[in-house]
């Protein structure tokens, strides 16, 4: 992926917050195909087809992971097609549902 400016990034990540963060069954794409480091892996544990972009980026913050560290890792999956942005958790009680992702998924990370 070619240099993006981080103010572009930071407003496409902050322009879908209210969205869940699924992992996507359409991607050309590994996850080891990113050479994720040890915190990306550990980013990576926390998108499970039910939390939004904002409940991750707040549980991050939380850790004291700067936006700086993660915003272009999950914007680089997002416009890769690895992770893809559904509708909010209130749409999904009209019968819409979530990828899941599952936990052998996430652990074949480490």
């Amino acid at each position: 992926m070619g240099y993006c400016p981080f103010d572009k990034v930071k407003e496409e990540i902050e322009k879908d917050v209210s969205r869940v963060v699924a992992f996507s069954a359409r991607t050309v794409y590994e996850l080891e195909d990113f050479q994720p480091t040890m915190q990306e892996r550990k980013i990576l544990t926390l998108i499970d087809g039910r939390k939004t972009l904002n409940n991750i980026i707040t549980e991050l913050e939380a850790r004291a992971v700067k936006k700086e560290e993660f915003y272009p890792f999950i914007y680089a999956l997002l416009i890769m097609d690895v992770l893809t942005l559904k509708v909010g958790e209130k749409e999904s009680l009209n019968g819409k549902s979530y990828q899941q992702v599952s936990s052998t998924k996430i652990l074949k990370l480490f």
